[in-house]
């Protein structure tokens, strides 16, 4: 059995890299860094989110950075649950300090119909179990101005600039609560997460390589895909097949 540390037990802190989840990747293929070991950049050259599209971020204005995660037998089926961990553990974060945030399916945090964070899970398999889960999390903090994204910050949320050494402190905090409380429990991950979904139970309008229709998420699916109510049928949906409008 592996001795398992707290997450945070090693931060490795780089001014600038391409990407925190590449960097991470390549240091646990050598075997330089084990469970709970985070890497953290004040500026990425290629961040990536979901769907390979670029993370926009002014230097040194938000939280970025990679955690790596060695499951105990955690089989390769319940990889979503790792995604509901993440999510949950942001949300309880973003909560502590005064901010009432959803879950975008599948893994995009909104406050106010606007990305506020975002998370990009790469995980290694050994037969069907997961060996290694990359989390790369990104958490806008202290900028103001987005180009593209339709985005906020805790800045533009809370009206005050942000100590990002506090608020790293205490998102690593959060994830090491949910990592010893709820990371093996599927029923509670699923439980939570729905309960912070976005558009949960709610009639609203999507697209999808058929076109345009009015449709009521119902749930996730054990491999994370999106359940939504379409003419009375459930229809399930990864996440390249549907659209928020």
């Amino acid at each position: 059995m592996k001795n398992y540390k707290n997450i945070g037990h090693r931060i490795i802190h780089l001014p600038v890299i391409d990407s925190t989840n590449n960097y991470l990747t390549m240091l646990f293929n050598k075997g330089d860094i084990n469970h709970g070991c985070v890497i953290m950049a004040d500026k990425q050259t290629r961040g990536r989110g979901q769907r390979d599209s670029n993370w926009e971020s002014e230097d040194g204005k938000n939280i970025m950075f990679s955690l790596c995660i060695e499951p105990q037998n955690f089989p390769v089926l319940k990889q979503f649950d790792i995604s509901c961990f993440t999510s949950i553990c942001i949300i309880n974060f973003l909560n502590e300090i005064g901010i009432s945030a959803k879950i975008k399916w599948p893994n995009d945090i909104m406050v106010h119909d606007q990305k506020i964070a975002g998370i990009l899970i790469e995980n290694q398999l050994t037969g069907k179990n997961i060996k290694l889960a990359n989390i790369g999390i990104g958490i806008n903090i202290n900028q103001i101005n987005f180009n593209i994204l339709n985005a906020t910050s805790l800045i533009k949320e809370l009206k005050s600039k942000r100590d990002i050494s506090k608020d790293k402190s205490l998102i690593i905090e959060h994830l090491n609560i949910g990592y010893n409380t709820f990371f093996y429990n599927h029923n509670e991950l699923r439980k939570e997460y729905l309960e912070h979904l976005y558009q949960y139970k709610i009639t609203a309008k999507y697209k999808s390589k058929n076109g345009f229709f009015l449709g009521e998420i119902t749930g996730i699916s054990d491999w994370g895909k999106l359940r939504v109510k379409v003419d009375g049928q459930i229809i399930e949906f990864d996440n390249k097949e549907i659209e928020y409008i």
